[in-house]
């Protein structure tokens, strides 16, 4: 077993730690070569709030290869979501970064301009939420999603500068996946805008773990239900005294134990929940209680019989 998770533990730290140049990629922005990059990272996701805090660092690609990615030489501001619309005009003030502005030009120096970002879970309606997966109840198959609109102008306003694309560089973590989608906005030809789609899914890791634990929940309660009823409904002689007794009801207190270190901290009444933990703790209970009521019955009964 160790021969064989070893390995797989080494390949996902080192996909992980994987981080490739910022490089336009022309299958995935309509054929565009030049224009602004967003260069991105994940910083974290909040369950409680559903919130994506994002870094993007912009940069200027010249070309499809990672080396004509470069800091952008040129001053430029960037828009956000109805910001980014520019309906009535660009606004200055509702920039979320003014490129090079905000390190007093220190970017010709090496260093990079970057906009950090709190992003809310994008709403959905009954016809684009595919069954209501985006749904915490549905660990460890649950999924989420954010958008964000960008468009950026150069510093008097009027001068649409292109945005062509967008990636993320950390787009698998320890309990995450994250997927990145592009969606131009063209006017004229030319791609002024981009529509970023962020997914958010469990990993496999994740996965494969809540699917072990709810198996070893059910083995534990199949071995506790069949002990029970081998020692009241069956001709097995289960041991003397009341230890036997002590061990449903000791499940009852452990079982809850392993379902909380499933990853994610999923919260209790989640589909797995009902497929696992109340049903394991009902037939325990129920079981528990049964083999009590009869040992005692079994013990008053021998009592009787013995000899004055």
């Amino acid at each position: 077993m160790l021969v064989i998770s070893l390995p797989l533990g080494l390949v996902f730290l080192v996909s992980r730690a994987q981080r490739q140049p910022p490089q336009l990629n022309p299958n995935l922005n309509g054929g565009h070569t030049e224009g602004l990059f967003l260069f991105g990272g994940v910083r974290d996701w909040d369950m409680d709030t559903k919130t994506l805090a994002v870094r993007f660092i912009p940069h200027y690609c010249y070309s499809p290869s990672h080396d004509q990615c470069v800091h952008i030489p040129f001053d430029v501001l960037f828009f956000k979501d109805m910001d980014a619309l520019g309906i009535g005009g660009f606004n200055e003030s509702s920039a979320v970064l003014a490129f090079r502005e905000a390190t007093g030009h220190v970017a010709d120096h090496g260093r990079f301009d970057q906009f950090n970002l709190e992003v809310p879970e994008s709403p959905r309606s009954g016809q684009d939420n595919d069954g209501g997966l985006e749904s915490d109840a549905m660990y460890p198959f649950d999924w989420y999603e954010v958008r964000m609109l960008f468009g950026a102008t150069l510093p008097d306003l009027n001068t649409t500068v292109p945005i062509v694309e967008a990636s993320i560089f950390n787009y698998l973590a320890t309990l995450w996946r994250y997927d990145l989608r592009n969606q131009q906005i063209e006017f004229n030809s030319h791609a002024t805008k981009i529509n970023l789609h962020i997914r958010l899914s469990r990993t496999v890791v994740v996965k494969i773990s809540a699917l072990l634990i709810l198996i070893l929940n059910w083995v534990v309660t199949v071995g506790i239900v069949y002990m029970v009823i081998a020692s009241t409904a069956g001709r097995r002689h289960p041991p003397d005294g009341f230890d036997i007794v002590a061990l449903p009801f000791a499940a009852l207190f452990a079982l809850p134990q392993v379902r909380s270190v499933m990853p994610g901290d999923p919260p209790f009444g989640c589909l797995l929940d009902f497929i696992g933990i109340i049903p394991n703790l009902t037939l325990i209970a129920v079981s528990g209680t049964v083999l009590l009521v009869v040992r005692v019955h079994r013990a008053k009964l021998h009592h009787k019989i013995q000899p004055e």
